[in-house]
């Protein structure tokens, strides 16, 4: 697992699967950890179920319909299962790894689902391309209104459901940070920080990307700027902090990046190892590992190493108790 003490100085690695190694498609738009220890990748063409030997891959064309080929967003729930959405407007579906697939309709417009979050008490929170939030719980949709004071957030590309180290849930957006629950509206707008290319949560605070400038704000009224190298925050796509505190920053074309909470910072690019110097999204999973998904390059994981790894050795995922063989790319 990853630590506080990564630095230049490491000998790093990175792992990456693609579809010599199984995997449907190169481009890895979602990805979630169930709870009973597979790894869940969402790609350009159906969805994945890796037990950190073989993939078994659900295709659109598998005959258990998943909608639109790419998955848009994921959430895992239960004891084995996922919510997901694809580029199918309006609907979000169900799949566990034992059952089959259910799938309900969003009540929002005709976008398609772009971010979902599991809350408390079992209820699952998503939102749509056009700003519109609602609440599944037992079955029943439930259009929340937000703290902005309207159930519709401006259309927005980079629209993310998100909750803080209290387990609060909030809208993020490239100009506001909005709690789902009635609370005083908490902006950002009077700051000098404006047009983020990422809001994450921090162990205190949050995290905000704006052009070159990255940003630690408490919540409060205390923002602290950090030097970043050029045009990385600014490339930003996708981003979090982990356990340790090391900030991980997937970006468009310039590679995965790293700030540990000393101020050190490295890249990881396709020179060493990376799937693709593009990254979609980022997942740290119960073991501390770090998930990267790229845009061409598949799956890939940073690792810390002290000496040589064996060629071939498998990936830091948590079996389950039950394993199967990875079938041949089809539903059951």
């Amino acid at each position: 697992s990853l630590t506080a003490s990564w630095s230049f100085a490491d000998v790093r690695f990175v792992e990456t699967w693609n579809t010599e190694r199984g995997l449907a498609n190169n481009t890895v738009t979602a990805l979630a950890r169930s709870r009973d220890g597979f790894l869940w990748v969402g790609t350009d063409n159906g969805l994945a179920r890796f037990d950190g030997f073989k993939f078994r891959n659900y295709a659109p064309q598998s005959g258990a319909s998943l909608g639109g080929g790419r998955v848009r967003s994921m959430c895992a729930w239960g004891a084995d299962g996922i919510w997901f959405s694809t580029t199918e407007p309006g609907i979000v579906r169900f799949r566990s790894s034992w059952s089959g697939l259910t799938s309900t309709r969003f009540p929002g417009g005709p976008k398609p689902v772009v971010s979902m979050i599991q809350g408390a008490d079992n209820n699952l929170f998503c939102a749509d391309a056009d700003g519109s939030v609602a609440k599944f719980h037992n079955g029943m949709w439930t259009v929340m209104e937000t703290a902005s004071g309207t159930n519709n957030l401006p259309q927005n590309k980079r629209l993310k459901l998100v909750a803080d180290q209290t387990g609060r849930m909030f809208v993020t957006g490239s100009h506001q940070l909005s709690p789902l629950e009635a609370a005083p509206k908490q902006m950002l707008a009077e700051t000098s920080v404006s047009g983020w290319s990422f809001v994450t949560p921090s162990r205190n605070g949050w995290w905000l990307g704006s052009e070159a400038i990255l940003t630690h704000w408490d919540g409060g009224g205390v923002l602290l700027s950090y030097e970043f190298p050029t045009n990385v925050v600014g490339a930003a796509t996708s981003a979090l902090e982990d356990r340790d505190g090391n900030l991980w920053i997937g970006t468009e074309r310039l590679g995965l990046w790293c700030r540990t909470p000393e101020g050190g910072t490295f890249a990881f690019t396709s020179t060493n190892g990376l799937g693709s110097d593009t990254v979609l999204c980022l997942l740290e999973d119960a073991d501390n590992s770090i998930w990267v998904g790229t845009e061409g390059g598949g799956l890939s994981q940073p690792r810390r190493l002290v000496g040589r790894r064996r060629a071939g050795a498998r990936s830091n995922v948590h079996l389950p108790d039950r394993v199967e063989a990875s079938g041949e790319g089809r539903a059951p």
